[in-house]
């Protein structure tokens, strides 16, 4: 730890009289207003007698930044003016894209033009380095541009509305363009409506905005063209034609904010995750766009979902007032927007967060050892009622420095000051609202046969998916759907992740089935567990053996999936086959209970051993 700290006072110094060296005031020169940086690569040692060296100056004289020239037909060479204050210029160097073409030590700084007209077809980046005899350095830069030989045509294409768009009555248009030149030119753009001129455009974005050109606003029935003619800087040109159509049968998208929740209050320099839900009853969602404060995404696939985490514009938010906005665009052109307000503020309290992001956050992150509804487990004791201080911290700084207790960096900053505030402002209500359902056993047989009985079985004893018996206590439900990737208990898969769905629309099948609908299978599973037979009983055990098994011990390098694999154990032997008794008199099962897998002995238990037992004698041998 020394070390590092001495090491990092040594950086600090160094950068402090880099700093010093290259903010000191040049002198008159003849390129003392070129644009330069200066590096200093040799420190200046401290003394009242000496001078402090001053770093050298360095500008373009030719070509000038911007300069375009047909590829191989350059006329302008590379030229410098360079100069040091103390009358110590060693060198100054030429280098193009970053590779070094040569270096002179006295004037003229010349290089001829046939280094431009080797350079490929694109943008380049010319860089001049001077450097003096002390080893301090300037530099200077300029970018060319070097154009085909042979002009090509630009391109243009409509991003919106795309040909063929068929848009609802009373439609207002934004026309969106992509236009470009092969050649590097920047191209202008006409557009024409129904042969009317609306506007040009000479350089990107390519847009035509209803907001401000009456033609496009409230666009009644109709077929309508678009002509867009593009144009480059040397004559050529092209044109794209297409037809749209506004129609009256349309009802527009529904959409709406998951979170952040409305008119939140945040401290400065938090980060939000906008999530949303968007629906269309007459065709289907195209995308959603999220806006905030004039910056927009986009996005095509539900969930729809904009993370502060890869986007900047989420982030360290700075004190204001901010206006979210959704919109959803259908496959008929509908445009529906929604918005709310976002307050960032220095005034705010310092653990406020968005609960509504919290909530998915703690189901994700916290449920699976705190319980659902902050009941507690065997990992992890209840949270209501909710304490002031946690270990001498505030809930929200608690949660970040030491939470989750398995992955103590999952839940930094603005997660945990949304966890906190959902645990605070909203889990005693839901706690409450839990404990007030009080299952329905004939309900819960009807909603069973409707949304579980095609994966469950009838009865719960398993089809395409397990069954559903023995109904565990435990937290050991795998619940997985688009925001939570966890364990829980029985009730907590049905209420968070049931029914699955199956297919491309898969995502919005969940939660079909939460609160008292989910209470009411609850009962329905728990009466049905005590009318099993003993055959129905048995055949449960059996399977659960069959699955049991296949994790721990059916790989090929070990047993196989049919007991005949690298170490083979079908046939059993007379004695393994004839006893049954599951007990401690019982060597095979006393063997599995406390041996396998040999990977972690002894972590198949006392009903995991009953288990594989029988599936082994009843099915394998």
């Amino acid at each position: 730890m020394s070390s590092f700290i001495f090491r990092a006072f040594g950086l600090l110094s160094c950068l402090s009289l880099s700093a010093c060296v290259a903010n000191d005031p040049a002198s008159s020169s003849s390129v003392a207003n070129s644009s330069t940086s200066v590096v200093s690569s040799s420190s200046v040692a401290s003394s009242s007698v000496a001078p402090t060296n001053r770093a050298p100056l360095v500008a373009f004289t030719t070509p000038a930044n911007g300069y375009a020239f047909d590829q191989g037909s350059a006329i302008l060479g590379v030229s410098a003016d360079a100069s040091d204050p103390d009358g110590n210029l060693v060198s100054v160097s030429l280098s193009i894209d970053g590779n070094l073409v040569s270096e002179f030590t006295v004037p003229p700084f010349r290089w001829d033009a046939s280094h431009l007209n080797a350079l490929s077809v694109g943008e380049h980046t010319l860089e001049l380095e001077a450097v003096d005899s002390e080893g301090l350095s300037a530099s200077s830069s300029v970018t060319v541009m070097a154009r085909s030989a042979v002009n090509h045509p630009p391109e243009v294409t409509f991003t919106f509305p795309q040909d063929g768009a068929v848009l609802p009555n009373n439609s207002s248009v934004d026309i969106t363009v992509d236009a470009s030149d092969p050649d590097g030119d920047t191209p202008s753009v006409q557009m024409y409506l129904n042969g009317q001129l609306l506007g040009v455009n000479n350089q990107a974005p390519y847009r035509w905005p209803s907001s401000v050109l009456s033609q496009l606003q409230n666009m009644r029935t109709g077929t309508y063209v678009l002509r867009a003619f593009v144009e480059d800087g040397r004559g050529e040109s092209s044109v794209e034609e297409i037809t749209f159509s506004v129609l009256e049968d349309n009802d527009f998208p529904a959409v709406s904010f998951v979170s952040p929740a409305e008119n939140l209050v945040l401290p400065i320099g938090s980060s939000i995750d906008v999530l949303a839900e968007a629906s269309d009853s007459d065709g289907s969602i195209v995308s959603v766009t999220v806006g905030v404060n004039g910056n927009n995404k986009e996005d095509t696939y539900d969930p729809y979902q904009w993370y502060a985490v890869g986007n900047t514009f989420l982030q360290n938010l700075t004190e204001g007032s901010y206006e979210l906005t959704l919109s959803a665009l259908d496959d008929k052109g509908g445009i529906t927007t929604v918005s709310r307000t976002l307050t960032i503020s220095a005034g705010a309290e310092a653990g406020a967060g968005d609960p509504t992001r919290g909530k998915t956050q703690y189901l994700g992150q916290c449920m699976r050892c705190h319980g659902q509804f902050g009941e507690g487990t065997a990992e992890a004791p209840a949270l209501l009622p909710v304490k002031a201080q946690y270990s001498g911290m505030p809930l929200h700084q608690y949660i970040a420095d030491r939470m989750p207790k398995d992955y103590i960096a999952g839940c930094e900053g603005q997660c945990g000051r949304n966890v906190a505030t959902f645990i605070r402002e909203q889990l005693p209500a839901l706690r409450d609202e839990r404990n007030s359902f009080s299952g329905d056993v004939v309900a819960g047989e009807i909603v069973f046969g409707e949304q579980c009985v095609s994966c469950h079985g009838s009865r719960g004893l398993g089809g395409s998916a397990s069954a559903l018996f023995p109904i565990r206590a435990a937290s050991d439900y795998t619940i997985t759907n688009e925001e939570i990737n966890t364990s829980g208990n029985l009730f907590a898969m049905i209420d968070l992740a049931m029914p699955r769905g199956t297919g491309v629309d898969r995502l919005s099948k969940y939660g079909e089935c939460q609160g008292q609908c989910a209470a009411d299978v609850m009962a329905y599973l728990q009466r049905t567990e005590t009318t099993l037979t003993d055959n129905e009983r048995h055949e449960l055990r059996v399977a659960r053996g069959k699955k049991q098994y296949e994790a721990g011990c059916g790989s090929s390098s070990c047993h196989g999936s049919d007991g005949r694999g690298r170490r083979a154990i079908v046939p059993l032997s007379t004695s393994e086959r004839n006893n049954n008794s599951l007990d401690n008199s019982d060597g095979f099962f006393t063997y599995i209970r406390d041996r396998m897998p040999p990977s972690d002995p002894g972590s198949c238990n006392a009903e995991c051993a009953a288990n594989v037992a029988l599936y082994i004698r009843e099915v394998l041998d």
